[in-house]
């Protein structure tokens, strides 16, 4: 039976024995940071945590006066959200953008390559749900990996073997060369030795520009306010940062008199292949603030809107062929 990307991708993470290495593979790091501090700093109080995982990042930004909702499609990944100390604190949803309300978000957060898990309509459907869901001076903050520097060919590796809470692991993986969209297949294999278990998984993950990622969120009623080539507020430079962090705001809601100045990036195509051309920025930033998310050298996680582009939660990609970001695709 064939699946689309989204349900290929939700399954990868609703995996108990996925799940049981999610944390270990995926610990909180300079993303998290970025997250919270974005959260402090705008003031907001109603958070929505758009492809949550385990909720290692979710439960860290809820507060006395806030309301804080992580919303995740794999129901293995919810399960240990709820039992996280602090997890009460936090409505958690499973689904996808979809169960984003209108109007009731200060800050939506996709965190570990989320976004990237959204392929195709699913990725416009989720832009379009975070956008009626914010209210106005609301945000939106994520990252997605720059096709420029072609992460994909780091993401294959030979058989490994290392030893876990989980016992013995034989670990391989393989990735495709994006097709024509910018999308790529990354296949793994995790042999439990101990006992005579075999996993075997794939997740689908879209490469896009920051001149596409730009035109899609103006197609969605979103305007780019930043574009960061790291956690610690670097201008984003196609022809030499792994990511893009990416802050936005409803069309209208940005405040000119924090406008950043320029952003260098060189226009390429989904395979990383130069136009021939340097290009000015594709749209100018007006807004502050500053996020993490994890530059792994290993690939994204699983997808989660309204087929994955609701996972978030930790990302990067997991340890040698186990998926270890926990992003989806979904509107």
């Amino acid at each position: 039976m064939h699946l689309d990307p989204a349900e290929t991708n939700r399954r990868a993470y609703d995996d108990a024995r996925v799940v049981a290495l999610y944390d270990l593979d995926n610990p909180p790091g300079e993303d998290h940071a970025y997250f919270r501090r974005a959260a402090e700093e705008s003031g907001a109080r109603r958070i929505v945590d758009l492809g949550c995982g385990t909720g290692s990042l979710t439960v860290t930004l809820t507060g006395d006066d806030r309301a804080v909702v992580g919303i995740d499609p794999a129901e293995a990944m919810l399960r240990v959200a709820r039992a996280r100390p602090g997890g009460d604190r936090v409505e958690w949803r499973r689904g996808t953008a979809e169960l984003i309300a209108p109007a009731s978000a200060d800050l939506v957060i996709m965190s570990g390559n989320v976004a990237m898990h959204l392929i195709g309509q699913d990725w416009h459907d989720a832009l379009q749900r975070i956008a009626a869901g914010l209210v106005p001076g609301g945000r939106l903050l994520f990252e997605t990996r720059n096709p420029v520097r072609r992460a994909w060919e780091d993401w294959q590796q030979e058989p490994t073997e290392r030893t876990t809470a989980a016992g013995h692991l034989v670990e391989s993986e393989a990735t495709s060369a994006p097709d024509a969209d910018g999308v790529v297949v990354h296949r793994w294999r995790t042999e439990y030795s101990d006992e005579g278990v075999v996993r075997v998984g794939e997740e689908h993950l879209q490469f896009r520009s920051v001149e596409q990622v730009t035109e899609d969120l103006t197609a969605a009623g979103l305007a780019v306010d930043r574009v960061w080539g790291d956690w610690h507020g670097r201008p984003f430079d196609a022809a030499e940062h792994p990511l893009m962090i990416i802050e936005a705001c409803p069309q209208g809601g940005a405040d000119p008199s924090t406008r950043h100045g320029r952003m260098t990036h060189v226009t390429r195509d989904a395979r990383g292949n130069h136009d021939g051309h340097d290009h000015g920025p594709p749209h100018a930033a007006d807004p502050p603030r500053r996020r993490p998310t994890r530059p792994r050298d290993r690939p994204p996680p699983a997808p989660g809107g309204v087929g994955w582009a609701d996972r978030q939660g930790d990302g990067g990609a997991g340890a040698a062929g186990v998926p270890s970001a926990g992003l989806r695709a979904g509107p």
